[in-house]
């Protein structure tokens, strides 16, 4: 019965629920090694409580074995849609890079001010901002981006500023960036945290928020990542890859398996973020360091409107 459904063109991957048992298990698998011996497509098990080793039986010979039935059907389903997503091709030209990283970038840390830069040297658009390092500054970073601004705290020793306590959104004018300003300093001296000065940003409100990455990868080298963005990261599990660089083609097709894409109500802006992520995959194609990661999150992306209002670069491998 079992092989009549391997055999079966319309089946691409099994999946057999399996219980606590006290006999018959070595049978059992035995059956599924036969089957896994007999086909090429996926064999999954959700097997609670099997017995001792008869798991690592299992894998052994190619068989996925999971401990709850839950678990087997996220995973078959991540397959079927690796399976559905295009076929990107490796290989692409890699272009000239617009800068000499070595020169531009110092540390292994390249915090929000220093990567905007980056994005912007690279023809990117992003959000205006400043870094200030005193109230009087502070001042005079509100008056040159415009208010409402985001204030950030910059710091290497703090990855996860909201988490810390070290971002305030839609400050209203200079007076109100003064306060916060030293609430920002005064969390961050309790905290023990050294801040290299706080970032003020033009405030962007409104439409999506989308993540924008890329990495290199051991095997395909350097990988472009987009995915639900803000808060919704890691929550979503809405992310689609590919091989740097894309064109604007390429990454429209990639933007478009997007569940936050699919759910825009206005895609009349998509070929704008498109082009922002075919743009972006060519800067992310030059990085010369064997593993790094670069990652906006997020992109806000509002009609034809796109602007990256957050960064960071990382630099975990010469």
């Amino acid at each position: 019965m079992l092989h009549a459904i391997a055999d079966d063109s319309g089946v691409d991957a099994m999946l057999l629920n399996l219980g606590p048992m006290s006999a018959g298990a070595a049978e059992i698998a035995d059956g599924v090694l036969e089957l896994r011996a007999a086909t090429g497509k996926t064999v999954a098990v959700a097997w609670t409580l099997p017995p001792s080793g008869m798991d690592g039986r299992l894998r052994e010979a190619g068989v996925h074995v999971y401990d709850e039935p839950a678990r087997a059907i996220r995973a078959l389903g991540h397959l079927a849609a690796r399976a559905a997503a295009p076929a990107w091709p490796l290989g692409a030209a890699v272009p000239d890079a617009p800068f000499d990283w070595a020169a531009q970038v110092s540390g292994s840390v390249v915090a929000e001010h220093e990567c905007h830069r980056l994005l912007a040297l690279a023809g990117l658009p992003v959000a205006p901002g400043q870094l200030a390092r005193s109230a009087e500054e502070v001042v005079g970073a509100v008056a040159a981006v415009g208010a409402p601004v985001a204030m950030k705290g910059i710091s290497a020793e703090v990855l996860h500023r909201d988490a810390a306590g070290l971002v305030a959104l839609g400050v209203p004018d200079g007076a109100r960036a003064l306060k916060v300003y030293r609430d920002l300093t005064t969390r961050a001296s309790m905290a023990g945290v050294r801040l290299d000065g706080v970032y003020v940003q033009r405030m962007v409100s409104g439409g999506r928020e989308v993540l924008v990455s890329a990495f290199r990868d051991p095997a395909f080298g350097v990988m472009v990542s987009v995915g639900a963005g803000g808060v919704l990261t890691e929550l979503a599990e809405d992310v689609a890859l590919a091989p740097a660089p894309l064109d604007a083609a390429a990454a429209a097709e990639l933007l478009g398996s997007l569940r936050v894409v699919r759910k825009a109500r206005d895609k009349s802006g998509l070929d704008a973020l498109a082009a922002f992520v075919a743009q972006f995959s060519e800067l992310a194609a030059t990085v010369p360091w064997r593993r790094f990661v670069l990652e906006i999150n997020p992109v806000k992306w509002n009609g034809d409107s796109v602007v990256a209002v957050d960064g960071l670069l990382t630099i975990e491998e010469p």
